[in-house]
This record gives structure tokens, sequence and C-alpha cells, in this order.
């Protein structure tokens, strides 16, 4: 392989430190974005779901 294949596995740090240098460098990740952007709407769906199931089997008198 050249040096010019390799470019394409090392794209994403050539843009991480292209970024840096434009002062838009990415925010590290925390816990609390962590929570905010994969806890939370998986909670927040397994809720709707549950809400939505219960509705069904009421409306339609699926337990008797």
């Amino acid at each position: 392989m050249s040096k010019e294949d390799d470019a394409w596995f090392n794209i994403d740090e050539q843009a991480s430190a292209l970024e840096r240098q434009a002062g838009i460098a990415e925010p590290a990740q925390t816990v609390r974005s962590f929570l905010w952007s994969i806890v939370l709407p998986t909670i927040a769906m397994g809720v709707f779901l549950l809400g939505a199931l219960w509705a069904i089997i009421s409306w339609f008198h699926l337990l008797g």
C-alpha cells in the first residue's frame, strides 16, 4: 500500500486536526451528555411502548 492509500484510514484524525486548528474541535463526551443522548431516549421509548401496549390491550379488551 502506498501512502496515498493509507490516507483513507486516518482521514478522521486529519479532519479532527483541521477542526482543532479552526477552533471548532468536538467537545469531549461526558457522562451527562451520554445520559441525555443514549439512556434517556431509550427509557422514554420504553415507557412510550409500554403505554401504547397497555392502551391497545385496554382498547380492544384483549385480556377479557
